[in-house]
């Protein structure tokens, strides 16, 4: 590690120590998840993604099923796998918030967030091998802050649904020379090969019931091992208080102000707040400002 890495290290261990995660290797963490809550966000996402697909009831069908006829069916999904919230399903993304607020007030991590960067990722990663073609395409080493994204977030992955062994997420250390430049947005993740030699995949397991946390100067991307199936995570993006602007200051910063959601606010949403979206199934957004992001959502009261 450079002294850029060891200096994030330093911020990043401040932070953690202030929550219920666990650090094993530098700049990552992992919290487990109490297996009744977990259990109920797997049902909640379902719920989210069958009200996604038009099924009405998807008890009687298992995971793989669903996720089958919503790769098929589902009229919001993204290039890159977003299962985007809408009109006919944001009240069930609503209810995923609200678990997923409730797992993470357990971690405790609210007591070390500036902010958060919204809305998070219901994602279906699938087994397109055409997928590497898009601008940035997820399959791909990278890092959030070639999209826009703060100098000063950090990753939540949590992995819900499908082949959580065979698709996952795996994680990166850059190679020695890293530093702030090597943080600015990208025009396409493809344009990263010389910024991904040399990285160092690092012994970090997303596994099934835990959310692992990942400092964006680390690189992260999904794995598929051959004949994987489909899986749908959770992805997060956070800001830490730890993290001093003045030492790692957003100088590339693409967020807008709507994509930045309160402490507050965040912990409100699915109970005096909620997220709605005025779009129907063919409406595409576009927006001017800000992160490239397809959801059009606001946060409103109930």
């Amino acid at each position: 590690m450079n002294d850029y890495q060891l200096s994030r290290k330093r911020y990043f261990d401040e932070a953690v120590a202030g929550t219920g995660f666990q650090s094993d290797e530098p700049l990552t963490a992992n919290f487990k998840i109490p297996s009744h809550l977990y259990i109920q966000l797997q049902n909640h996402v379902s719920e989210y993604l069958s009200a996604s697909a038009g099924i009405s009831d998807w008890s009687n069908i298992d995971s793989d099923q669903l996720l089958g006829e919503v790769l098929k069916k589902a009229k919001n999904l993204s290039t890159s796998g977003i299962v985007i919230p809408k009109s006919y399903c944001d009240q069930k993304f609503t209810q995923v918030h609200k678990l997923i607020a409730d797992i993470l007030t357990l971690s405790s991590i609210s007591n070390v967030v500036d902010f958060w960067i919204y809305p998070f990722n219901v994602r279906l990663k699938g087994v397109d091998k055409t997928a590497k073609s898009l601008s940035y395409p997820t399959e791909l080493p990278h890092s959030e802050t070639w999209v826009g994204c703060s100098a000063r977030s950090v990753l939540l992955h949590i992995p819900v649904l499908g082949d959580m062994e065979g698709n996952r997420l795996k994680v990166w250390r850059p190679n020695h020379e890293m530093g702030v430049e090597w943080m600015k947005p990208l025009g396409s993740y493809h344009d990263a090969n010389a910024l991904i030699v040399n990285s160092r995949e690092l012994p970090v397991t997303s596994a099934s019931g835990t959310i692992l946390m990942v400092d964006s100067s680390l690189l992260h991307g999904t794995h598929r091992a051959e004949n994987a199936g489909l899986r749908v995570s959770i992805d997060l993006n956070l800001v830490l208080k730890s993290y001093p602007e003045d030492v790692f200051p957003d100088s590339y910063n693409l967020l807008a102000d709507r994509q930045k959601v309160s402490n507050q606010n965040f912990f409100e949403i699915g109970k005096s707040l909620r997220v709605q979206s005025p779009d129907g199934e063919d409406d595409i957004f576009l927006p001017v400002d800000g992160m490239r992001h397809p959801a059009n959502i606001k946060i409103t009261k109930i």
